[in-house]
């Protein structure tokens, strides 16, 4: 599923995507394991908005038999160009992908432009989480 538009809430125009290559693994996940992506990819996007001026942001879902991943992009500043003390939404979002043990990253956007957020949550046979009790 590709969805796309552009949001005018924040004073200017900010192109926006998702694609869902799931195939459904997203509604097999436990509710708490859900409800943790969605707050990463949240914070993840409203970083984005807030700090860096992008002019788009996408987010990719993607799951295989083992894994399912959520990247979420921008073309905007970049981690490094983003002035005062980087932290409070980075920690918090790894610190939600630690307790659903999930691997979090971020780096570069595509093209070498803005910042790229990867979430990437292992998968047990069943297509559940892999998380612990």
């Amino acid at each position: 599923m590709r969805v796309s538009g552009r949001t005018r809430d924040t004073g200017s125009a900010i192109e926006w995507g998702l694609v869902d290559e799931t195939n459904g693994a997203l509604e097999q996940l436990e509710p708490t394991v859900s409800v943790a992506l969605f707050r990463i990819a949240q914070e993840a996007i409203n970083n984005a908005v807030r700090h860096a001026a992008p002019l788009a942001i996408m987010v990719r879902l993607e799951a295989d038999k083992e894994q399912l991943s959520i990247e979420i992009s921008d073309d905007g500043t970049g981690l490094s160009k983003v002035r005062g003390r980087i932290g409070g939404g980075i920690d918090n979002m790894k610190t939600r992908a630690r307790l659903i043990s999930a691997r979090f990253t971020t780096g570069p956007g595509p093209n070498n432009r803005g910042t790229a957020v990867r979430v990437v949550l292992p998968l047990a046979p069943n297509g559940q989480a892999d998380v612990p009790n």
